[in-house]
């Protein structure tokens, strides 16, 4: 064979090997492209995806402590329209008893002119139960600011009573023995011991209600 067409036989076979070879590279190429974008691709999707789920996440525990948040304000406004319904009712409740602490102390003296009325002067009157334990109780129990004044009250009051029973022996005894010069004797000694005591119960009825009265304004809130 000659050498000539050797050596064209040889540069055809390079020339389809080389040609061969750049269609290989350049599908090499192809799918390294590909593949890059398709790693791009996958890179960004999974990312997005967990993107997506911690926001999700985020928002589930966002979610459960705007829940807890709620629930705990929906307790605090609980508590405080309980205690302020509280509030309201013991001041309302106060505000009764007063009146009736003072009533009670006002009644003391239509009491104590009964009792003057049976003991000293004989007379027939309905026996009512004395109010000066209701007082005690209603200071007691409701208004320990007016404890010492409705004390005074009460033993104001239960001087003038024990005044009362003391005097009746002396005029019951002077009535009973028709002496009119001692009965009327017996009478006037009572009134003229009877006149302080009954201004004392007086002005402790008197300092009760003052302090009363500024008591009922601090409820009200006045």
């Amino acid at each position: 064979m000659q050498p000539d067409l050797i050596r064209e036989i040889a540069e055809a076979i390079v020339r389809d090997q080389l040609l061969l070879n750049w269609r290989f590279y350049a599908l090499i190429c192809g799918l390294c492209l590909l593949a890059s974008a398709a790693g791009f691709w996958l890179a960004s999707y999974f990312k997005k995806r967990g993107e997506t789920f911690a926001t999700k996440a985020d928002m589930q525990e966002i979610l459960r402590q705007v829940s807890e948040t709620t629930r705990v304000t929906e307790e605090v406004r609980s508590t405080i329209s309980q205690a302020d319904w509280t509030a309201r009712e013991w001041r309302t409740t106060r505000r009764l008893k007063l009146e009736e602490l003072l009533a009670s102390a006002y009644s003391l003296d239509l009491w104590l002119d009964l009792q003057r009325s049976k003991w000293v002067f004989n007379e027939v009157v309905k026996s009512d139960e004395a109010p000066m334990e209701r007082l005690n109780l209603l200071a007691t129990l409701y208004f320990p600011e007016l404890r010492a004044e409705a004390k005074a009250v009460w033993l104001a009051h239960q001087n003038a009573l024990i005044f009362i029973l003391n005097s009746s022996s002396r005029t019951t005894a002077s009535r009973a023995s028709k002496d009119t010069n001692a009965h009327e004797v017996a009478l006037t000694e009572f009134k003229d011991g009877w006149q302080p005591l009954y201004l004392s119960a007086r002005l402790a009825i008197d300092a009760l209600e003052r302090k009363a009265s500024t008591l009922m304004a601090e409820i009200a809130g006045v």
